[in-house]
């Protein structure tokens, strides 16, 4: 993959609704961006085997929204043990319930576009 490229990992207890709100996000951001989301883990356990298993280091983590913020805050910390430097997107726990998917892609288009923007 081309320099600029940039892996993202999820973090979300049901993982065909990361691939499914990632995959609206990242068409969002086409061609501005070169994200591929490589992974996502169901749960905190699985974290740092499946950042480690990834062949190239992922510059993106995001946390979904049913993590509690202590959650996220684990979550974070895994990630940037193993990667100093990721970008950590935590979704507001409750987001989705409240504006529900088109909250989260709008949320997540954001804050990519302010880390691309910064990169």
């Amino acid at each position: 993959m081309a320099r600029n490229d940039i892996f993202l990992v999820s973090v979300n207890k049901t993982p065909p609704r990361a691939a499914s709100l990632i995959e609206e996000v990242l068409a969002q951001l086409q061609p501005r961006t070169n994200i591929t989301h490589v992974a996502n883990s169901a749960s905190l356990e699985t974290l740092e085997t499946i950042i480690r298993a990834v062949a190239k280091p992922p510059g993106i983590l995001i946390c979904s929204s049913q993590w509690s913020i202590d959650e996220q805050k684990q979550a974070n910390n895994v990630a940037q043990s193993i990667v100093p430097g990721i970008e950590l997107i935590n979704i507001p726990p409750g987001l989705d319930v409240r504006e529900g998917g088109k909250g989260i892609v709008k949320f997540l288009v954001n804050a990519i576009q302010d880390f691309v923007e910064r990169a």
